[in-house]
């Protein structure tokens, strides 16, 4: 049905046909249907009664009825539209979600806001009020409508800041951070570490993600988790010795509802055959790239002292686990395996409870014949030292068999309730089905991100259990005050966290810019995307990442696929043109989950949809938006297109870092910068993922020289030239404990494989610091552009 015309717009006769033309006289595109491309066929506008400019689709059946409602409007926003109450007559399961359509006249709005500061907000069943982050949101501004996708009954309204529009000042530094799987996090932890430094984040899928609260908890759970503990023995489902896939009643960890999360564990990793993953997922992966995270990070899995345990004069306590000497990193790979270290009277609360197992270190790294990834079940000996973890060895007989399980220690046990000390079931008016959250206090990553039951860490007011980290209360004895002590924190009055986990957090991107001042937010673009079939889930961490992030006011456009940008279906990824794209749409914060949710088995493996690398036109869009979205960041930049326009070729360099480390970079400079000599550019420095080196990037980056120089694009749609710097985050020289041990050597990085690109504890790799330096290198020889205030519109 043909709605009235919105104001402003006019009716032209060409020909026959009318034509809707804007105020400026440019054609408008045609009025989408409710059912967007999100939606798979077969699915339905709403049949029940809708305000005008209102509408609902959805593959079930049962109507879907809107009723215009009283204005939901925060303090500080302007409704574009009349609120309008979605219901159902019966509880519905929607596979795919549900496409809304509100009123949305941005004639309301100041003459010069962005459509992309338009956000929805809604009142939801338990009456609270809160600008939601759903995804795939288009504004027809000609149609006077708002769609977005959604998964949940409420009333919506679409609103837009007051100020939206308004011209302010906004400082630029003209740099800017971007990176690539390791360098995806490392480019998150430096750019939330130093915000001041920077006006943008482009990250194609950082993994570990964003979200290091939920890494650690994967690494607990899933990595390293998957055996029956000491309470299921109890309950007589399982033994400790046991593993999940044997006893499936002992599983403790299900998969997140709605987010693709996998579940996988100690005993069968994550492997994927096929296309789209970047490396091979075997044991070794991920064991080798936990020990590099360690030797960054410490050891999440144990509380460590730093002091206690040193060899040759570097210190090894934050890598090591408790009572594992330094002597073990140089003694020989068969020696290790053969005799293990032994601790006795080490004590676990879930899987060595009364100490009476002994404790030891092990190797393992070698998967099943038939099963990459997968623990060998035929008896195939491991043959590499873990170094970084200890299990508890139940049958005794000197090393660890199938079943048997690994200790993590992340803190003293808490009950993750929520700051009212109550569970769900024990909250007034607890219904699983009709009332299954009382309270409200269940962390969700769309709906509650702000949410602290089950939010995977401790907060003021949640039960605990002050028994050291060992989670056995009498137990035990304080690490370091003598040998064979392993407990930290018992009776000490105050919750304890992992030492090494509170480093973790200390550089977490998520709680990073949870503490930032509001104001870097006036200042910053942050771009990232996320595969839905990542091997370590890095989709999950993102979502909660970019939803707490709109949880505070900070509102992130989020996008189910390139395609999604274009108004095309998640599998038609040839629709989607980056040089050709409206950036309007994607505004000043945007993240993109790329993958077709209805892609098959057979599919990921042929074309690796979604997967951490994703098929190759994913993979293109990923650069290209990498590059594009940092371009766009910068007023006033170089677009010309002119004959004295040279594509450069990658400058590879070494600079030598104050602590003494030979460190290579490559340089990629744009388009002209020879024959333009009068002109500055900003930088942005690109981080590499883990198995790369900086060279690697650099053929990367020189591709995107062509899009700065592309006469076929529009100049308001061209890449603006800046400089690409690729920073090292190699191990150097690095190693391989297949081929023998890591040297020791204090200078050098004493790491494997990646840097994670973090200041280690340990050895040369300082990588935070020296990207400083190189930074600073970086200005004194090439021309970068100075900050500078600029008056931009918000």
């Amino acid at each position: 049905m043909k709605r009235s015309l919105p104001l402003g717009l006019l009716l032209c006769a060409c020909g026959n046909d009318p034509v809707m033309m804007s105020p400026d006289m440019t054609p408008l595109a045609a009025e989408l249907s409710v059912c967007t491309a999100f939606m798979p066929p077969g699915a339905m506008s709403s049949t029940g009664a809708m305000p005008t400019n209102a509408g609902a689709c959805t593959e079930a059946t049962t109507a879907i009825t809107g009723a215009a409602a009283a204005d939901i409007v925060p303090t500080g926003y302007t409704a574009l539209g009349p609120a309008v109450t979605f219901s159902l007559a019966t509880a519905t399961v929607f596979p795919h979600g549900v496409d809304f359509v509100v009123p949305c006249d941005m004639g309301k709005a100041l003459p010069t806001a962005p459509a992309s500061r338009v956000v929805v907000v809604e009142k939801r069943s338990n009456g609270a009020v809160v600008i939601t982050p759903v995804t795939n949101m288009i504004v027809e501004s000609g149609y006077g409508r708002l769609h977005f996708h959604g998964d949940e009954m409420g009333t919506y309204q679409a609103i837009i800041p007051s100020t939206a529009g308004n011209p302010v000042m906004r400082h630029f530094t003209y740099r800017a951070l971007a990176g690539v799987s390791m360098g995806g996090i490392g480019s998150s932890v430096n750019f939330w570490a130093h915000p001041d430094r920077y006006d943008a984040l482009s990250v194609m899928g950082a993994d570990p993600g964003p979200d290091i609260v939920y890494d650690i908890n994967l690494a607990r759970d899933l990595l390293l988790g998957g055996f029956c503990t000491a309470d299921d023995e109890a309950a007589g489902i399982g033994k400790v010795g046991e593993s999940e896939l044997t006893k499936p009643a002992c599983q403790h960890r299900k998969a997140l509802a709605d987010q693709f999360e996998y579940v996988f564990d100690f005993e069968q990793m994550n492997y994927q055959a096929g296309d789209g993953v970047g490396l091979t997922l075997k044991r070794g992966t991920f064991l080798r790239a936990y020990r590099d995270l360690s030797r960054g990070f410490g050891n999440g899995a144990y509380g460590t002292l730093p002091s206690t345990n040193t060899m040759g004069g570097v210190l090894h306590g934050t890598y090591l686990p408790p009572g594992v000497g330094a002597a073990t990193l140089s003694q020989a790979s068969p020696d290790l395996c053969a005799h293990p270290t032994v601790l006795k009277n080490f004590f676990d609360q879930r899987f060595n409870p009364k100490g009476d197992h002994d404790v030891i270190t092990f190797c393992d790294g070698v998967d099943d014949p038939a099963h990459l990834g997968w623990f060998p079940t035929d008896g195939t000996p491991q043959t590499l030292p873990t170094q970084t973890l200890l299990a508890v060895d139940v049958n005794g007989n000197g090393k660890r068999d199938q079943g048997e399980p690994v200790i993590v220690q992340l803190s003293e046990p808490y009950s993750d309730v929520g700051t009212d000390g109550l569970a769900d079931k024990d909250e007034p008016g607890y219904d699983p089905v009709t009332n299954p959250d009382p309270n409200h206090d269940d962390f969700h990553w769309l709906h509650n991100p702000d949410g602290k039951e089950n939010n995977g860490k401790w907060d003021t007011g949640e039960p605990y259990v002050d028994s050291g980290l060992d989670g056995v209360k009498g137990k035990g004895c304080p690490l370091g005050s003598a040998d064979g002590c392993y407990d930290l924190g018992e009776g000490n009055g105050k919750y304890d966290l992992n030492p090494n986990v509170a480093n973790w957090f200390a550089r977490d991107p998520r709680l990073l810019s949870e503490a930032a001042d509001s104001a870097l937010f006036d200042r910053i673009n942050i771009y990232y995307d996320a595969g839905i079939r990542d091997f370590l889930n890095t989709q999950v961490a993102t979502n909660s990442l970019a939803a707490s992030l709109h949880a505070r006011g900070n509102h992130v456009r989020v996008w189910d696929g390139f395609p999604m940008l274009v108004d095309k279906p998640p599998a038609d990824e040839i629709a989607f043109d980056v040089s050709g794209f409206d950036w309007e749409r994607l505004g000043r914060r945007a993240y993109v989950r790329y993958g077709d949710p209805d892609a098959s088995l057979a599919t990921q493996e042929n074309t690796g949809d979604g997967r951490h690398v994703g098929t190759a036109l994913q993979a293109t869009h990923r650069a290209l938006m990498m590059f594009y979205s940092v371009s766009h960041v910068w007023p006033g930049g170089d677009i010309s297109v002119d004959g004295n326009l040279d594509v450069n070729d990658p400058i590879n360099a070494m600079f030598t870092a104050k602590n003494g480390r030979v460190t290579p970079y490559s340089v990629v400079l744009p388009p002209g910068y020879d024959a333009h000599t009068d002109e500055r550019y900003p930088v942005l420095y690109l981080f590499h993922g883990y198995g790369m080196k900086p060279a690697d990037l650099g053929m990367v980056a020189a591709i995107a020289q062509g899009f700065m120089v592309n006469p076929k694009v529009p100049d308001a749609k061209r890449m603006q030239k800046f400089i690409i710097v690729a920073v090292d985050g190699m191990c150097r020289p690095g190693g391989d404990l297949e081929s023998g041990t890591l040297s020791l050597d204090p200078k050098t990085d004493i790491c494997e494989e990646g840097t994670f690109y973090a200041d280690h504890p340990d050895g040369t790799a300082k990588a935070e610091t020296q990207l400083l330096e190189l930074e600073d290198l970086i200005d004194t020889m090439y021309r970068t552009k100075m900050p500078a205030d600029l008056m931009v519109t918000q």
